[in-house]
């Protein structure tokens, strides 16, 4: 009988380090079945005459797929996607970019007359319609854009032109939002 209860207390002293062991054993196969995943896609995008020469990252965990980097065109950002469907991937994450995606990112979005509109853009233009209204010629506005968010610093001479300032820069083309931080002169 005690021969009996010493066992069973042994068994349970040493579940919790089995269970463990078990995981550990579970995540190390898991893991390495990711690696094996990422080798296949990786070899099947490099041998693509195609999307050889792009830069392709491909990263796998729990048979999630997921593609970064640059390719030139849409249709080889579909091609990837298809590329990388192996057995045993569960889902594709396609964050690839095209070069003409890249580039407008970098250089801002193309406006409704076709000029680019970037940060710089959106501030000139909107100083621009800031010195062509009256109730704003006494004010003294700063404007800086980043990501074409406007942020206003400075000071108008009262609600109204703060009002006015406000929904002149949120009316300009590109604006995603205003930060307004105008104080009103005393």
């Amino acid at each position: 009988m005690k021969l009996s209860v010493i066992a069973a207390v042994a068994c349970m002293l040493l579940a919790p380090a089995g269970s463990d062991a078990i995981a550990q054993t579970s995540s190390h196969a898991a893991q390495a079945r990711d690696d094996v995943l990422a080798q296949q896609v990786s070899k099947r995008l490099a041998n693509d005459p195609v999307l050889k020469p792009a830069a392709i990252k491909v990263d796998v965990d729990h048979g999630i797929v997921t593609l970064t980097g640059t390719v030139a065109t849409e249709a080889d950002r579909q091609k990837a996607a298809r590329l990388a469907r192996v057995a045993g991937v569960t889902s594709v994450d396609n964050n690839l970019v095209t070069k003409d995606d890249a580039t407008a990112k970098v250089k801002g979005t193309t406006g409704k007359t076709g000029e680019v509109i970037t940060d710089s853009w959106i501030s000139s233009r909107i100083k621009t319609r800031y010195t062509a209204e009256d109730s704003l010629r006494a004010s003294d506005i700063h404007v800086a854009a980043k990501d074409h968010i406007v942020t206003l610093t400075g000071t108008v001479v009262s609600d109204a032109a703060r009002t006015k300032a406000v929904s002149l820069a949120k009316d300009v083309e590109g604006v995603n939002n205003v930060v307004d931080k105008l104080t009103i002169k005393k």
